[in-house]
C-alpha cells in the first residue's frame, strides 16, 4: 500500500517543467499588471502551488497588492470599488496580450486568467485547454490578510 501511494503521489505531483510554466505565467501577469496599475503593483501567489503540494494541473492563487499612496486615497470610489476598477484593469490588459481573462460572474471581486493550448488539424481548432491558469483578486490596502500572504511576502524578503 505505501509504494502505491507513493507511486500516485509522484504521478500527480508538479515537475520541474509545471513550476517554470508557472512562474514565467506570474511574471507574465505581473508585467501587465503593473502596465496596468503602475509599476509598485505586486502579485503575491499563495496555496498549494505555492508551496509545492498542489497536483500538476491545479490552479494558482494569486492576489495584486497595490500600496496606497495618497493619489490613490484621494479617489472618490469606495475601497471595494477601487478594488473591481483595478482588476478589471489587469483583466483587460491581459486580454489584449493574448491571455483569456474574465471576472467572476458571482461578484466575488475575483478573475481568472488562463493561457490555453490549441491543437489545429487542418486550419480548424481541433482542441483548446487551459495549460496554466490563475484565480486572482486585488488587495488595496494590505497584502497580509492571511496566513498564506503572510508566507508569500516572507519568501519574497528571504
Amino acid at each position: 500500500m505505501d509504494s502505491k501511494l507513493r507511486e500516485f503521489v509522484a504521478s500527480a505531483a508538479a515537475r520541474p517543467s509545471d513550476r517554470a510554466r508557472r512562474t514565467n505565467f506570474v511574471r507574465r501577469i505581473e508585467d501587465l499588471t503593473k502596465d496596468a496599475l503602475g509599476s509598485d503593483a505586486q502579485i503575491l501567489v499563495y496555496g498549494s502551488c505555492f508551496t509545492d503540494t498542489g497536483e500538476s494541473n491545479a490552479d494558482m492563487d494569486a492576489t495584486i497588492y497595490v500600496p496606497m499612496t495618497s493619489r490613490r486615497a484621494r479617489s472618490r470610489s469606495s475601497p471595494l470599488g477601487q478594488r473591481k476598477q483595478m482588476l478589471r484593469a489587469v483583466v483587460s490588459r491581459c486580454r489584449q496580450s493574448g491571455l483569456e481573462a474574465f471576472e467572476s460572474r458571482h461578484g466575488s471581486g475575483t478573475a481568472t486568467i488562463q493561457e490555453a493550448i490549441s491543437v489545429h488539424l487542418e486550419s480548424q481548432t481541433f482542441r483548446s485547454y487551459p495549460a496554466v491558469s490563475c484565480i486572482l483578486t486585488c488587495q488595496r490596502l494590505m497584502p497580509l490578510y492571511s496566513s498564506h500572504l503572510i508566507r508569500a511576502v516572507l519568501r519574497r524578503l528571504l
